[in-house]
């Protein structure tokens, strides 16, 4: 939860890290592909490629600031009732400038989930054909300790708080084989990690 006076309180749930480190260390995830751990189909070849993806975008950030990383996955992770694929990056910071997560951080984000790839042309259609302003919506939050260990997170799956009423934000990865029903199926089910605060 976080609130400020220039942009009111919000209540993150995201289930993918952006960046998390410490003065010895980076970490960081390619999170994708989506279902019901009732689905026993597992995932489809769809949603193998679209964290295939994300996986390839964050090696490429690595590589361009020339840090070795190491790599775990992918495999299955639970967040809440959904599964999704993963794979876990970390990297140890001896050889580089303390603040090269900085540079990192400047890499990742926006990353393929909240706008897209080739992100210069994505941003471009994005900003052109989306109808509304998504404020907090898909930036980054989470615990920043100079210092200590700082945890940023993607700000999916989301809401903000109004006097009166909560808007609820999630959204879902197009890729070619998306069926847009499916996709509306799939937005549900992740709203669905916030809407249950309401009915408890």
């Amino acid at each position: 939860l976080t609130s400020t006076p220039q942009y009111g309180t919000w209540v993150g749930a995201t289930p993918e890290l952006l960046l998390s480190f410490d003065q010895q260390s980076i970490h960081t995830e390619a999170l994708a592909g989506t279902k019901s751990p009732a689905d026993e189909e597992g995932f489809t070849e769809k949603e193998e490629q679209e964290q295939a993806l994300v996986s390839q975008y964050i090696e490429a950030c690595f590589d361009a600031l020339t840090i070795n990383y190491q790599k775990e996955g992918p495999q299955t992770t639970r967040a809440g009732k959904l599964s999704h694929i993963k794979t876990f990056y970390s990297a140890g910071l001896n050889g580089h400038d303390r603040d090269v997560w900085k540079s990192l951080l400047n890499k990742l984000h926006p990353t393929p989930a909240v706008c897209g790839y080739p992100y210069k042309i994505t941003k471009i259609f994005i900003r052109n054909e989306e109808p509304f302003d998504r404020e907090l919506y898909t930036g980054f939050l989470g615990p920043y300790h100079p210092g200590g260990k700082s945890e940023l997170y993607v700000n999916l799956r989301c809401m903000e708080l109004h006097p009166h009423k909560a808007s609820i934000y999630a959204g879902a990865g197009i890729v070619k084989g998306s069926k847009s029903e499916d996709e509306w199926a799939e937005t549900e089910e992740k709203m669905k990690t916030l809407e249950t605060v309401f009915q408890e």
